[in-house]
């Protein structure tokens, strides 16, 4: 089989030509701008754990218990379909 003479070029000419073609951008690369948004994230976060932690609980109940009018009174009798579309009833508690 004959051997196809090709002009020889340089390694350095090759590289030149493939990255002309390439462009560059011309602002600042996503790359730098990820770290600073994942830092701020990360402190409102840290704020957040900070302030839930250091404050005090919602209420001042010393004994445990809330008064609450539905305390000592039956529940009330429930009625609702299923997702398989059948009829469901808990009766209501004595």
């Amino acid at each position: 089989m004959p051997e196809m003479n090709m002009p020889e070029t340089s390694k350095s000419e090759t590289s030149k030509s493939e990255t002309a073609d390439v462009e560059t951008p011309t602002g600042p690369s996503r790359r730098r701008v990820a770290p600073f948004i994942v830092l701020a994230v990360a402190a409102v976060i840290a704020g957040l754990f900070w302030i839930l932690a250091a404050s005090k609980s919602g209420t001042d109940d010393k004994v445990g218990l809330v008064d609450s009018p539905l305390i000592g009174r039956p529940a009330p009798s429930v009625e609702g379909v299923t997702t398989g579309s059948a009829a469901a009833a808990v009766p209501a508690a004595a």
